[in-house]
């Protein structure tokens, strides 16, 4: 068999990318049909750890619970990020970076609240007190009168210690009933295989009751959101991005 002239292989890849991405586009669709309608709640604030989890991890519930019609000018969701990411130093322009990441997905500036906390420091080893996280939350819950926090689970998808520390924090205020009039949902994580599983984890998700799927242009959407952290797009990120279910679909257990 002859081989494949230059022109023929690049036309043979853009063949199989407008394949693929058919595909993935009438997945998503299939998908979006069993979705869950939007979160309760005027208010919604998303708790994360570091500049980029918005990104990485939360943008299908995100999408699906932006402002909606006839409360087009009210800011629906918050976004509260207890660390400025600055491991490396470079907290200054991470806050900077969600910022502009956060627009991306609908959330407005006046909306993102980057903690820049000695208590709080971005590392694996770092130890984040679950009562001052408590506190602050707390503090963030009145002011803003939130009647819908989202955050990680105990797992916290990736085993961070930063994540798993919110994630006890608001789940202790749960049980000890210091969030009377807020209802609370907790990022499912899974295991490792299905993690990986792309867009085809959907179809094992969607038995959940609170289930969120990416819309197609929305994939677009959370590439340029992930993006728009600089500092933090390296390869493997990119191959997150492409691989993890949680670019496409999102399923969120309510802690009781």
């Amino acid at each position: 068999m002859a081989a494949l002239t230059d022109g023929q292989s690049v036309l043979a890849q853009v063949a199989i990318g407008l394949l693929l991405g058919l595909v993935l586009t009438l997945a998503l669709r299939a998908l979006r049909s069993t979705a869950s309608r939007p979160l309760p709640g005027e208010r919604l604030m998303l708790v994360t750890a570091h500049p980029d989890d918005e990104a990485m991890f939360f943008a299908p519930m995100l999408f699906a619970n932006r402002a909606v019609s006839g409360s087009a000018m009210k800011q629906r969701v918050n976004v509260m990020c207890l660390s400025t990411g600055d491991a490396d130093g470079l907290g200054r322009m991470r806050r900077k970076e969600l910022v502009a990441a956060c627009a991306v997905l609908g959330v407005k500036k006046e909306g993102v609240h980057v903690y820049d906390d000695a208590k709080l420091r971005d590392g694996m080893d770092t130890h984040w007190d679950e009562a001052y996280i408590a506190k602050l939350v707390k503090s963030e819950v009145t002011k803003y009168k939130i009647d819908t926090i989202i955050t990680f689970d105990a797992h916290g998808v990736s085993g961070h210690a930063n994540h798993r520390a919110i994630a006890r924090a608001i789940a202790g205020m749960v049980l000890e009933q210091q969030l009377p009039s807020t209802r609370v949902f907790a990022l499912e994580s899974v295991g490792f295989v299905r993690k990986f599983l792309g867009v085809l984890d959907g179809f094992f998700s969607s038995y959940s009751e609170w289930f969120f799927v990416t819309p197609p242009g929305g994939i677009a959407d959370t590439w340029t959101a992930m993006s728009k952290h600089k500092s933090q797009f390296v390869l493997f990120r990119k191959a997150f991005l492409i691989f993890s279910r949680f670019t496409y679909v999102n399923t969120l257990v309510e802690l009781s």
